[in-house]
């Protein structure tokens, strides 16, 4: 909560030490169209590279301007799926071969 409530500040520009922190009045609800899964088994994938993309792509200050990054053609599908193979590969290297199936 500690993150919310600095950004929260940060957005009012230095209010003064009595305003009310009211951080679910100020978050702006929005509705990204992103890539889908085509299956019923990648979710955890999905939310896998979902959030490597974020971290790699997003701007540092993420703002509502911004949010057009998110859409529907910002990957492929496939793409998601594929980590599955690469997370395999990085424990290959990890792991001794005998503990991964």
């Amino acid at each position: 909560m500690g993150f919310l409530k600095e950004e929260w500040f940060h957005l009012k520009k230095n209010p003064s030490p009595n305003t009310k922190f009211d951080v679910l009045a100020s978050i702006i609800k929005k509705i990204a169209k992103v890539p889908q899964q085509n299956n019923g088994y990648d979710s955890g994938i999905f939310m896998l590279y979902y959030i490597e993309r974020f971290i790699s792509e997003a701007p540092e200050r993420f703002t509502e301007d911004k949010l057009c990054m998110f859409n529907e053609s910002w990957f492929k599908p496939e793409d998601a799926s594929e980590l599955r193979h690469t997370i395999r590969q990085r424990m290959s290297e990890l792991l001794p071969a005998d503990t991964i199936n």
